[in-house]
């Protein structure tokens, strides 16, 4: 199973065991009515009204030296199954609570699910702070709730908060966006916080406190209009620093928190809980009885040596990662360069009569490849692009990536390029790849890397591979409104998962005059012999 959310927290209400049960009935009842818990907590097994099967089971145990409580729900699908664990630690000094939330999907391949905090964790959180319990990851107090800080709040509600060297947990910001106003800002604050409840704290600054927050983080660390940043704990560069563009935060109300949980759910899932919560284990483990304890015994040793393991290559993946954002933001200052150079060409051509001023007015950079196709639909006449082309969610998997603006703009230069040629093609001797290779302004790099002219036989023998080339396009290309397509784009070089493809059938020298998008999406759906 693998750990999609995790959050832990101290706080010191009193009979906080008790309050847990409590919250974690009500949560569980009231996602599935079937569960009915006895007088022991057991909720037993049931089928939900929505199919699946969900089970919940209750474990407690009290010693001298403390108490302990671990509570689960599981629930099982035909095509996946969620377990939600929820551990309490109450000892004479301390009180914590853990949650985590595991993942398991059938299919290995399909997309990666969302990043949330279940709806019990806000009210864990809330119910503590109505009862002066002080949740708290060390010196931040945690809520479920995003927080306004008013500008004469700023240097001690934020900037001294973000500044700590105590502090261990995440920080969001999101400045005032004039793209919805102040209600819109909020709304997506709120989503956020929501997602990431007991994971990290979200702050809203209104438009008169966006400057003075500048003025006291510094202009390296700051933010502008419409802008939201995560601040990581630590010293930290500050391109570690994640800044949100102020478009992509606006292009719906869940943007943000859905990008926010996929940075941050590789650090939740890696978080180890603290002495207390492993001592509650112990008790847990014990009051199973001996037999299973001591299998237990052996299970958690085996853990602690798998962890230092763990622990050893978690240093090589943040080096890996550092590494990576740097490369990210040359990519992203290489597409900034090439659009201003492009602009410069563009202003050359206008003036040489090569293209009009509506041509000039198409932008050259992008955020998204969802930006890429929308823009595509409205300016590129030489394509024909289906409305079903990029499913939603697929699109939405790819926008959320760290590489998505590079990805979107490399996206974007390759539609161009293909509308340039649908454009010239009667003139050209050969297809795209003859027409690339004259090297014009708007030609595609015609290498093996980044294009392929036709699929592998290996592709074509495979019945369900080429089933997947089976695209839509014009009926008056095919009347069936479908058709095999093996020439695509490679936006990301290799065979990775996610690696963008654009497929496309060439129809200049046809009935249509066009060039046909069928597909543009994430590799897994177009698989051959690497990636199988």
């Amino acid at each position: 199973m693998a750990v999609t959310y995790r959050a832990i927290w101290q706080e010191d209400r009193p009979e906080l065991v008790d309050a847990a049960i409590d919250a974690f009935r009500g949560w569980a009842t009231g996602k599935h009515g079937c569960l009915t818990f006895d007088d022991e907590g057991v909720g037993g097994e049931c089928v939900s009204s929505d199919g699946r099967r969900v089970w919940a089971t209750q474990l407690e145990a009290t010693e001298e030296s403390g108490r302990a409580l671990e509570l689960i729900l599981r629930e099982d699908s035909e095509t996946d199954r969620w377990i939600t664990t929820v551990r309490v630690a109450v000892e004479d000094e301390e009180q914590w609570v853990w949650v985590d939330v595991e993942h398991n999907a059938e299919d290995p391949w399909a997309p990666r699910p969302q990043i949330a905090a279940p709806k019990l964790v806000s009210t864990l959180l809330e119910e503590s702070i109505l009862a002066s319990g002080d949740p708290r990851w060390g010196v931040i107090r945690l809520s479920g709730k995003a927080m306004v800080v008013r500008p004469e709040e700023v240097a001690e509600k934020a900037v001294n908060r973000i500044r700590s060297p105590h502090r261990r947990s995440p920080e969001v910001v999101f400045a005032h966006s004039y793209k919805g106003g102040a209600a819109e800002t909020m709304e997506r604050a709120k989503r956020a916080a929501a997602r990431l409840a007991g994971a990290a704290s979200v702050l809203v600054l209104p438009e008169d406190a966006v400057g003075p927050f500048n003025e006291g983080i510094g202009t390296e660390d700051g933010l502008e209009f419409g802008q939201v940043r995560l601040y990581l704990p630590g010293e930290v560069p500050p391109h570690r620093n994640r800044v949100l563009a102020s478009g992509f935060v606006a292009r719906h109300a869940s943007a943000t928190a859905i990008q926010l949980g996929l940075f941050l759910q590789p650090a939740m899932a890696n978080r180890r809980p603290p002495p207390p919560l492993d001592r509650a284990l112990g008790r847990l483990r014990r009051g199973r009885g001996s037999a299973e304890g001591d299998l237990l015994v052996v299970a958690e040793q085996e853990v602690e040596v798998a962890r230092r393991a763990v622990a050893s290559k978690d240093h090589e993946l943040e080096q890996a990662r550092s590494e990576h954002d740097d490369l990210v933001f040359e990519l992203m200052d290489r597409d900034e360069k090439i659009g201003t150079l492009q602009r410069v060409i563009d202003s050359y051509r206008l003036g040489a009569g090569e293209i009009s001023k509506a041509e000039m007015a198409i932008p050259r950079e992008v955020l998204s490849i969802t930006e890429a196709l929308e823009l595509a639909r409205l300016h590129l006449d030489g394509l024909s692009i289906p409305e079903g082309v990029g499913r939603d969610r697929d699109l939405e998997e790819l926008d959320q990536t760290t590489t998505a603006t590079a990805w979107g703009n490399t996206t974007w230069r390759g539609l161009r390029a293909l509308h340039a040629y649908a454009m010239e093609a009667g003139s050209v001797d050969g297809g795209f790849r003859e027409w690339c290779k004259q090297g014009g302004p708007d030609a595609w790099p015609a290498t093996s890397k980044k294009f392929a002219p036709v699929e592998s036989e290996s592709v074509r023998n495979n019945e369900l591979w080429w089933a997947c080339r089976l695209l839509p396009v014009s009926v008056a290309v095919d009347p069936s409104g479908q058709i095999h397509m093996e020439s695509h784009l490679k936006i990301a070089e290799g065979g990775g998962d996610q690696a963008p493809r654009v497929y496309f059938f060439d129809d200049t020298k046809g009935a249509t005059g066009k060039v046909h998008v069928g597909f543009v999406g994430p590799h897994r759906h177009m698989r051959n012999k690497n990636t199988n």
